[in-house]
């Protein structure tokens, strides 16, 4: 089971590439959990990885350590985050509560 997860991180960040190469964008920022936290959204790293397990953040590529993003990933994200905020707060909040179980359910362990 961990292939298939590793694979879906290396497709998604080919995906990003072949974007930014159709764009012309050839340069690449990567960006650490902290780097995230810092200029884009400044979110637990808790609440970063809940919403990575219930696939409402983007996946770090895989076989990195530490972990790392593609910075045009995340500032897609960020406007597709508030796109559907503002069209549907109900699923934000539908959201929160799964990260809550998530985040009980690990306490509890």
């Amino acid at each position: 089971m961990k292939g298939i997860k590793e694979v879906r991180n290396v497709t998604v960040a080919a995906e990003a590439v072949a974007g930014m190469i159709k764009r012309g964008d050839l340069t690449m920022r990567l960006m650490t959990l902290r780097q995230i936290q810092k200029e884009k959204f400044p979110r637990s790293r808790s609440w970063i990885f809940a919403s990575i397990k219930v696939g409402d953040f983007p996946k770090p590529i895989g076989g990195c350590v530490p972990n790392l993003w593609i910075e045009s990933v995340i500032d897609q994200w960020l406007n597709d985050f508030v796109v559907r905020m503002k069209e549907n707060p109900i699923g934000h909040e539908r959201i929160e509560t799964a990260r809550r179980a998530i985040a009980r359910k690990k306490g509890g362990a």
